[in-house]
């Protein structure tokens, strides 16, 4: 997983606002357990107003599928479900 966030790292650098690198690294450390630097980056998609089907969706999954920390817990609590409102 870590060469995938070097590769969003460096192409983020050169366009800070590219969505779908922004969510493919929140995933990424996600997934890592990383639950800090994923929730920096979902609070920042939500703060530039970036659509957030994505970012539901991947909360929502580890949610379901794991036993979610409180950081995680506390992050979904800031998402609306966009399919429900």
């Amino acid at each position: 997983f870590q060469p995938a966030i070097k590769v969003c790292e460096r192409s983020i650098k050169r366009d800070p606002y590219f969505q779908d690198l922004m969510t493919l690294k929140a995933r990424t450390h996600l997934n890592l357990q990383e639950f800090g630097k994923a929730k920096a980056l979902y609070l920042k998609m939500l703060r530039n107003q970036w659509p957030i089907e994505d970012a539901w969706m991947d909360l929502e999954e580890f949610l379901v599928l794991r036993n979610p920390p409180p950081e995680i817990l506390e992050l979904a609590t800031y998402f609306e479900d966009p399919f429900y409102s």
